[in-house]
């Protein structure tokens, strides 16, 4: 894994630069979520992305078809440069890795980070620190959560995802 980090960090780095400097990080961030989201529900779209047989032109094409009114420029512009410079078949790696990277460098990173088990032993020893890790799990559940609403609400697919989302935590009691 560290020879993939290797390659995927500074790509990954450098987007996470263009969305802070164009203040477009918590867009960035939802949406990436959503092409990752995107490219685990279709195999066919990794498969073609990571092939060596098509050519970068038909990558691009592919690319633009499927994501131009989807993402951002930003984000449209990062997939046709990973495709010219042929590392569109890594873009998952990338793109976890770019969350990874933007999670570190969160203030509520860190809370994500304990076990269910040690916050219920905290709990049990009534340790505040315990209360204070779960408020801050929380704060970031709520954050994560709003900017998935927003981004739903931008995209006129709020109704669809909202439907979606109850019925998926309906099922699971």
């Amino acid at each position: 894994m560290p020879l993939l980090n290797s390659v995927t960090t500074p790509y990954a780095e450098a987007l996470l630069q263009v969305v802070n400097e164009n203040s477009q990080t918590e867009e960035m961030v939802s949406e990436v979520k959503q092409l990752l989201e995107l490219i685990n529900d279709s195999p066919e779209l990794e498969k073609a992305l990571s092939s060596p047989i098509l050519e970068t032109d038909a990558k691009k094409k592919i690319i633009i078809e499927i994501f131009s009114n989807k993402v951002n420029s930003s984000l449209l512009n990062f997939l046709k440069l990973l495709a010219d410079r042929q590392r569109i078949g890594i873009l998952t790696s990338i793109l976890d890795r770019f969350l990874e990277i933007y999670r570190e460098n969160s203030n509520i990173a860190f809370a994500k980070e304990y076990s269910k088990s040690y916050l219920r032993y905290l709990f049990q020893i009534n340790e505040i620190l315990g209360i204070r890790i779960a408020t801050l799990i929380n704060i970031a559940y709520y954050f994560d959560l709003m900017n998935q609403i927003k981004f739903e609400i931008n995209n006129h697919t709020f109704v669809k995802w909202s439907e979606d989302y109850l019925k998926k935590y309906e099922n699971s009691e």
